[in-house]
């Protein structure tokens, strides 16, 4: 059963392995049963107690790769699906399921390069999962700007009459890439009446369609393509309860005090490789990763959610509600977590001096990072309230994970929230903290980006102002923005569509 894989996720340790057949046995049955009964915590829990000890046979991989995709830990799930398609290069499924990991995090040579391999050469997959896969190439080709390969495939589909809603919404995302604004939204338009279409590419289809309208000027029509959307019954399963959110706000502000701080300490050295970029969502986290990570010493490992993960897998292994679990978590388990995150981003940047994550969600988690990882530093990036909330409600984010982006109310509610919490992190955390506004940073670029790699301790790089030219992949809905030089065109955008934000206005004022 002890099969050693010292580049396994970075879970080797240098003692001993403290256990014998017979608890291996028992652990790995453990390790089942928790996958099986969907607790995905423990299943998490169990793995990594395995892996640690040097017990990685393959199944005990494949059963922790899928507990912490489960969770959220992505990146995690990544160097898992690495280590088993290592070992076993013919399992289609695990390649499958790597390249979608690859896509999810931005490695997109590697992600194409295996998408390509399964369509060509792979005998064990049936034509129509041969097809979904380049489906998924012809979407990663749109993400990586090579339009021209893009529109080869489209045509050949067209030579061979394949004909479906995801190629049809390729199409019109191509015309939009071209410029062709009003094909494409005709085109958007038309394929949100197909009776064939699914009901999560209907809802995708019409922001498509928002943000075509926005960019030929149809305000209004945009603003009711998104509306459209977001209030499709299919958000309603996810519902948002904003007394048990605000609730949680004043817990952590109660909680969370310099005294508290010192308390929890959790020992770990002061690894200072970790960034963490800290906003809304539509805020600008997108271009300051961007900016940074086009710097030769430091690397953007986008939206990883393991530190909010590490949260939850706290409160579980405690027994306790976050935050208040801190207080009965030893300094081991903080210790672990945070070990645990660095050996993850490190693997992930290639050891750069500054590795940016720029999580939603790392607001209601800094109290944690400071804990696990106290040499690590923020950057808070806010943008006009307005405007970010409009581009918010314009642009679709997962309502499982963000249930409140779906009524503008209730983006006005969860913004006050954030800005609540950022003064509290302010006055009593001891991390270095960046406050960067966003329309600071388009009036003065280059000043703004000096000023940001001072703080990182980071020398001047040319590199960070043509961040544009960079051919790194993002996977947010920014990534047809920032391969554009800065700009101010979203500045006071919230002026096009004053007629539907009156409670928004209400709320932050002109």
């Amino acid at each position: 059963l002890r099969h050693r894989h010292p580049e396994t996720c970075g879970f080797r340790t240098e003692r001993e392995p403290f256990m014998n057949e017979r608890t291996e046995l028992k652990k790995i049955e453990e390790l089942r049963l928790a996958v099986e009964s969907k607790n995905w915590f423990d299943a998490v829990q169990v793995g990594e107690t395995l892996m640690s000890e040097g017990v990685s046979p393959i199944q005990v991989l494949k059963h922790a790769a899928k507990a912490n995709i489960e969770v959220g830990n992505n990146a995690t799930a990544l160097l898992l699906l690495e280590s088993i398609h290592r070992n076993d290069p013919d399992d289609i499924p695990i390649l499958i399921a790597l390249t979608r990991a690859q896509v999810n995090l931005g490695d997109a040579e590697n992600a194409l390069k295996n998408f390509t391999s399964l369509t060509s050469t792979t005998s064990s997959t049936t034509p129509k999962q041969r097809h979904m896969i380049r489906l998924d190439i012809a979407d990663l080709l749109l993400r990586l700007n090579q339009l021209d390969a893009l529109e080869d495939m489209l045509r050949e589909w067209q030579s061979r009459k394949l004909e479906g809603p995801r190629i049809a919404s390729l199409r019109h995302k191509l015309q939009q890439a071209r410029g062709r604004l009003d094909e494409a939204a005709d085109g958007f338009e038309s394929l949100t009446k197909d009776p064939k279409i699914g009901n999560g590419l209907r809802l995708q289809t019409l922001f498509d369609l928002s943000k075509v309208l926005d960019r030929l000027g149809r305000h209004d029509e945009a603003f009711e393509a998104a509306r459209q959307a977001n209030e499709d019954p299919l958000g309603d399963a996810f519902p948002f309860d904003r007394e048990a959110y605000r609730a949680e706000t004043d817990r952590m502000i109660r909680f969370f005090t310099p005294e508290r701080f010192e308390q929890i300490k959790s020992g770990n050295e002061q690894d200072d490789s970790s960034v963490f970029i800290i906003g809304m969502p539509r805020s600008g986290t997108t271009l300051t990763e961007q900016v940074i990570s086009a710097h030769p010493d430091a690397a953007g490992i986008g939206e990883q959610r393991e530190p909010i993960v590490a949260c939850d897998m706290l409160a579980h292994l405690t027994g306790t509600p976050f935050p208040e679990c801190l207080t009965e978590a030893s300094e081991k388990d903080i210790a672990s977590l945070g070990s645990r995150y660095l050996k993850m981003s490190r693997s992930l940047s290639n050891d750069a001096r500054r590795i940016t994550n720029k999580a939603l969600g790392l607001d209601r988690s800094l109290g944690l990072i400071e804990a696990m990882l106290p040499g690590s530093r923020a950057i808070f990036v806010r943008r006009h309230e307005l405007d970010n909330l409009l581009s918010i409600y314009l642009h679709p984010l997962p309502a499982r994970l963000h249930p409140w982006s779906r009524s503008i109310e209730d983006i006005v509610f969860v913004r006050r929230e954030f800005d609540r919490l950022l003064a509290h992190w302010l006055e009593v955390s001891s991390l270095p903290i960046f406050e960067l506004e966003y329309e600071a940073f388009t009036r003065n670029q280059e000043s703004t980006t000096e000023r940001l790699l001072e703080f990182l301790g980071l020398p001047p790089a040319e590199e960070c102002l043509r961040f544009h030219e960079s051919r790194r992949y993002v996977r947010t809905p920014s990534y047809d923005q920032v391969d554009k030089p800065l700009n101010q065109n979203a500045i006071e955008r919230w002026r096009n569509y004053e007629r539907h934000l009156g409670p928004a206005i209400e709320a932050f004022g002109g």
